[in-house]
């Protein structure tokens, strides 16, 4: 017989039961893909997030290598910088050169926008431009002038002077120094802790350069590097990273801090987001640092490699970085630097003797300059050739003098030198097989670091006049 409960559900007990196990499992299910699907939100919105930083930063690469060709195009075929729409294009033989249209690689596409005013001046502006779903596209801009053809060379090189010089506190000693923006900011080291580290002059009259600031950070610096807003110094004897807030240059401010662990402060170059930071030899730990200076205030080493020798100086072309050491085999290294997590080593030059390297410059791949400490039998600068592994000298020249410092403008070399009453010298580059000493002048003190910009090398001295304008009557008077 049947019971009342089993007449009105026409199922048996066990059915029911089965029936209700089948529910809660369905429901169990739809709970399961709910938690996935948020977790795949979560987890490819994450993914969204991250590559949109590394395309952010891929795309500031682009625009700087982009400002970097420009320059080399406008040092080389100044002719071929005609007003319009154009892109880059790197050709086989190593060098840059313009397109007809805007360039495109992975994903991203570069215009570069010229036009010239009445005095000849290009004024340029670059544009690198991405799509990036859902949030659409996005674009990084920016704009340079580019001066006449060779650099903005005029007038006689062949009897240059000073045409305007700055000292700065008691006891300074110049050791570096970098232009931007219409002022000159020096690195200075001193015997007494409490003097300044940092000057900042306005440079726009260079015959009256004046001080607007100034700043005491610890102690003396060795080396500085200008960026934007920042400046960036590395202490002469520590491994202590600084970064300076100079947007009012009247009040330059400390706002990061970092201890490399690393040897004595060694130099410092900007490169985009990153900041290339070197130190003398320390048994077991790195020379060479990549900093990420995206956040100011909070600067972080995401790479270094060991040298195991004194990193004197370093400059960068696309994505290599050439640094100057006091390896006795290995005076020039080429590191890979496309992935800042991950620097490679990609070849050396060994040059003759057992001076160190102490300055560079990368020009081209065919034209890395190195200057070396004083030798009695070899030379000291050299301009070699990094097209191709192991890296070739293809021409050389004695200096008579350490090469501390070294800066290019067109077919001239100009050098920050110890040799006595030629601190300073200018040397025709043009001829790699053929360099000759064009001028030479004599400075108080060694010449420890230099810029060029418009017709004008500013070279720091490791005296109390610690800046140096040096240009040619054509552009000034002689002081």
């Amino acid at each position: 017989m049947l019971t009342p409960k089993e007449q009105s559900t026409g199922n048996s007990p066990e059915q029911n039961r089965r029936g209700s196990s089948l529910v809660e499992i369905l429901i169990a299910l739809a709970i399961f893909s709910l938690t996935i699907s948020a977790a795949m939100m979560i987890f490819f919105g994450g993914q969204n997030f991250v590559a949109g930083s590394l395309e952010s930063r891929e795309g500031i690469q682009k625009a700087h290598d982009g400002m970097e060709a420009l320059r080399f195009i406008r040092d080389n075929w100044w002719v071929s910088l005609t007003d319009g729409i154009h892109g880059l294009e790197f050709k086989p033989d190593e060098t840059w050169g313009l397109t007809a249209s805007p360039d495109e690689s992975d994903g991203f596409t570069r215009t570069v926008s010229i036009s010239t005013d009445s005095l000849n001046i290009k004024h340029v502006d670059l544009t690198v431009s991405w799509d990036h779903p859902p949030e659409g596209s996005k674009t990084i801009e920016l704009s340079q002038t580019l001066a006449a053809p060779n650099q903005g060379l005029i007038g006689n090189w062949s009897q240059p002077c000073a045409i305007g010089s700055a000292n700065g506190s008691s006891g300074s000693k110049g050791t570096d120094v970098a232009y931007g923006n219409g002022m000159a900011f020096v690195s200075s080291s001193a015997a007494a802790v409490g003097k300044e580290d940092l000057f900042i002059f306005d440079v726009s009259n260079p015959a009256i350069p004046t001080q607007i600031g100034s700043l005491n950070v610890e102690q003396g610096w060795k080396a500085l590097a200008y960026g934007g807003n920042y400046v960036y110094g590395i202490e002469e004897n520590s491994p202590d990273f600084f970064v300076i807030d100079v947007s009012t240059p009247s009040n330059p401010t400390e706002v990061g801090k970092l201890t490399l662990n690393g040897g004595l402060g060694r130099y410092v170059m900007t490169r985009g987001n990153y900041v290339y930071a070197t130190t003398a030899t320390k048994a077991g730990g790195p020379e060479f640092f990549i900093i990420d200076i995206s956040i100011p205030s909070s600067p972080r080493v995401v790479s270094s490699l060991e040298i195991n020798a004194d990193v004197n100086e370093v400059s960068t072309l696309l994505d290599v970085a050439y640094i100057a050491t006091s390896d006795n085999n290995e005076e020039l290294i080429a590191i890979d630097v496309s992935d800042p997590a991950d620097p490679q080593e990609l070849g050396s030059y060994n040059a003759p003797g057992n001076t160190d390297g102490r300055s560079v410059h990368a020009k081209t791949a065919k034209r890395i300059y190195l200057g070396r400490s004083y030798s009695t039998s070899d030379h000291e600068f050299f301009i070699l050739d990094a097209t191709a592994f192991p890296i070739t000298r293809r021409g050389s020249t004695d200096i008579s003098g350490g090469v501390f410092s070294l800066i290019t403008a067109g077919t001239l070399s100009f050098l920050g030198t110890d040799k006595s009453n030629e601190e300073f010298q200018n040397f025709n580059i043009k001829n790699p097989l053929l360099i000759t000493q064009v001028s030479s002048l004599d400075l108080s003190n060694l010449g420890t670091g230099a810029d060029y910009y418009d017709n004008i090398v500013y070279m720091s001295v490791n005296n109390v006049d610690i800046l140096k304008l040096i240009s040619t009557t054509a552009f000034g008077f002689c002081v």
